[in-house]
C-alpha cells in the first residue's frame, strides 16, 4: 500500500500502534492519547480524531505493528483526508468525505504524546 507522502519537519513523531481487539478482532490504531477501533480505516479516523483534539496536522504518525514499521512517516493531516477502500481491486486509499451535519466527536484524550 503506497500513501502519497509529504514532508514535515520540526515536529515530534507519534507513534501508533496497530492490534486488535480480542474478543471481535476489531482493528485497533493506539496512541497515548487516542485510541480508535474500527473495522476499516482505524489510522484514518485516529488522525481525525487526534485533530479534533487539536494535534498539529503538520505531526508526523508513526505506524507500527508490535515491532515492524508498516509505513513512512506521514502527517496526521494528510492521514486524516483519507480513507481505506478495500473493494474487489485490493487496498486502495481515497479521499475522505465525510457526512453532512456529522461532527467528529472526541473518544476523549489518554494522558500524554509519546514521542518516537
Amino acid at each position: 500500500m503506497n500513501i502519497p507522502e509529504t514532508t514535515a519537519h520540526n515536529h515530534d513523531v507519534i507513534r501508533v500502534e496497530l492490534s486488535e481487539r480480542d474478543h471481535d478482532r476489531v482493528p485497533v490504531a493506539a496512541c497515548d492519547i487516542a485510541e480508535v477501533a474500527s473495522a476499516s480505516s482505524p489510522i484514518c479516523k485516529l488522525a481525525r480524531e487526534l485533530l479534533a483534539l487539536g494535534v498539529d496536522p503538520n505531526t508526523p504518525l508513526s505506524i507500527w505493528r508490535v515491532r515492524t514499521k508498516c509505513f513512512n512517516d506521514v502527517p496526521l493531516g494528510r492521514w486524516a483526508e483519507l480513507v481505506v477502500d478495500e473493494g474487489g481491486t485490493g487496498t486502495v486509499f481515497r479521499r475522505y468525505k465525510p457526512f453532512p451535519g456529522r461532527a467528529v466527536v472526541s473518544q476523549g484524550a489518554k494522558s500524554g504524546v509519546r514521542h518516537g
